[in-house]
């Protein structure tokens, strides 16, 4: 496939700064960045156009606090905002052409995939597969902290021609420490696609795996046999050390026990959301946090978990349980309906 040329004065045009401002702007309207940026907004997108086409621009620091609120605790990086235009502008020319280097079913940060459609592929494989399958499941250890950038950089060279928009997008990966992207950033999303496909390529075309995918730092695949699911291990640990990697955990076991992928619980005729979901449901409940419980079960939605779940807030948190959206309340529609 040939790379791609030409790319910075597009990513550089007024238009497609003033495109990016108005994406980087739709779950900030209310922060305080994004209504100063927009106050003067021709100024600033026509500054942004100059630092770019001058090669006078370079990234802000970033801001960098933990987040605790989910499982782990994670190190965010978030860019400023003007950086965060720039990245949305870069990602509007570039993520086409990256598009063309995934395989289909890699369902992390693309348009129309996400975690419900890799839980409905994952159990439309488990009904085609045979019984006797085992299926193996990866998990790649502190993986936006491990990426070498240098690694990446020879990635993004054999896809991208265009010096200057390879020198952008190195800059926007760049962190203090000597490894990894930004926990934060939007391209960092891109960029851990991009540096897995190398895994993706390899289980599917060397490995011959039929039923495989990958979601961020997650694969899973069906083998067909305990000693496969082995040998498919080693050498995809083996893969992954080439490009700076380690597995943090995995599981190998037959079919018949189901899968975790992508926050279910998945079998051929039945999913569950986890535990640790359930556990936060009844939190958020207590709590009466109504914007976290309304996302939790957005999540829940096709599972065997969410009847039960509206039945415990109906019965037990009925104040919270009325102030959820209608679909919530009603007692028949798509949601509820298990998979």
């Amino acid at each position: 496939m040939k790379r791609a040329g030409n790319l910075f004065d597009r990513i550089c045009s007024v238009d497609t700064l003033l495109a990016a401002y108005k994406k980087a702007g739709e779950d900030k309207r209310s922060h305080r960045a994004c209504f100063l940026f927009g106050r003067n907004l021709g100024s600033n997108i026509y500054t942004l156009h100059e630092e770019l086409s001058g090669g006078t621009y370079k990234p802000k620091p970033c801001n960098s606090f933990w987040d605790r609120s989910g499982r782990k605790a994670r190190f965010i990086e978030a860019p400023a905002f003007r950086d965060l235009v720039v990245q949305h502008a870069v990602y509007a020319v570039t993520a086409p052409i990256f598009e063309r280097r995934y395989i289909d079913t890699c369902f992390a940060c693309r348009v129309g995939k996400g975690t419900h459609q890799a839980a409905d592929w994952l159990q439309a494989a488990m009904r085609r597969a045979p019984r006797t399958d085992w299926v193996l499941h990866i998990d790649v250890r502190k993986f936006f902290y491990s990426i070498d950038r240098d690694v990446l950089q020879a990635m993004l060279e054999r896809i991208i021609k265009c010096a200057p928009t390879l020198a952008l997008m190195r800059a926007l990966a760049h962190r203090t420490s000597e490894t990894g992207v930004p926990i934060g950033n939007l391209l960092s999303q891109t960029f851990a696609n991009i540096y897995l496909s190398s895994l993706d390529r390899y289980c599917k075309r060397t490995l011959k795996v039929a039923t495989y995918a990958r979601y961020m730092d997650d694969s899973i695949m069906l083998a067909p046999d305990h000693q496969t699911g082995v040998q498919w291990l080693a050498m995809a640990r083996t893969h992954l050390a080439v490009i700076g990697l380690q597995i943090s955990h995995y599981s190998l076991h037959p079919m018949r026990r189901g899968a975790n992928f992508v926050g279910f619980r998945t079998w051929a005729r039945a999913r569950f959301v986890r535990p640790h979901v359930i556990k936060s449901i009844r939190s958020d409940a207590r709590k009466d946090r109504l914007e976290p419980l309304v996302s939790r079960l957005g999540h829940a939605k096709r599972t065997a978990s969410l009847n039960p779940i509206i039945n415990y807030l109906e019965a037990k948190h009925h104040d919270l349980f009325d102030r959820l959206p209608k679909i919530y309340r009603r007692r028949s529609h798509p949601h509820l309906a298990p998979a």
